[in-house]
C-alpha cells in the first residue's frame, strides 16, 4: 500500500509539517477508530471522511482533531477548525461546513494551520481517481510542526 500523507499548510503556503495517514474507510475501521490502542505514534493520524463529530469513548489517550472541508479533486482541503487535547470520554464537534477530520497525537498540530494537502489518500473510490494523477512521492522521514518540532527537533 502506498504511503498516505497529509501535509499541513499555513500562511503564505508555508509547510508546517505532515502526518502519515491511515484511512478509516470501512465500517469496522470507522467504528473502532483509535479505541483499544495504547497510543497513536508521533507523526501518524487517522482520517475520517463524511463526519463532523467524534467520540472518545473507550479511548486511552488524548488527541488533537483537525477538521476540514471536503477535499477537492487535487487533494487540497481547507481547515475549518482544530480541537486540541480532546480527552478520553468526551465528544468533539467540527465547525459548520466540516466534511471530515484527522485524529492526531495531542500537542502536534501547529498554530496557523489553514489548509491540508492529501497525497495518496484512498478513502473512497472517487477520491482514489481524483488523486491518482496528483501523487507526490515524499521521503520516508517525517516533518513535524508545532509542539512536536520543538520537543523532538524534527
Amino acid at each position: 500500500m502506498k504511503a498516505n500523507r497529509a501535509e499541513l499548510i499555513g500562511p503564505d503556503s508555508k509547510n508546517l509539517g505532515s502526518y502519515g495517514i491511515e484511512c478509516a474507510d470501512t465500517f469496522f475501521k470507522r467504528f473502532m477508530g483509535l479505541m483499544g490502542r495504547d497510543e497513536l505514534p508521533l507523526g501518524q493520524g487517522l482520517w475520517f471522511d463524511a463526519t463532523s463529530s467524534i467520540h472518545m469513548c473507550f479511548m486511552r489517550f488524548p488527541i488533537d482533531v483537525v477538521w476540514v472541508r471536503k477535499p477537492k479533486k487535487n487533494g487540497w482541503a481547507l481547515v475549518t477548525g482544530v480541537s486540541r487535547n480532546v480527552r478520553p470520554w468526551r465528544l468533539a464537534f467540527g465547525p459548520r461546513g466540516t466534511y471530515g477530520c484527522i485524529e492526531v497525537p495531542a500537542g502536534t498540530v501547529p498554530m496557523g494551520l489553514i489548509r491540508v494537502h492529501f497525497s495518496n489518500v484512498l478513502y473512497r473510490p472517487a477520491m482514489e481517481e481524483a488523486v491518482a494523477g496528483e501523487v507526490v512521492e515524499k521521503p520516508d522521514d517525517l516533518h513535524f510542526g508545532g509542539a512536536a518540532a520543538e520537543t523532538f527537533g524534527k
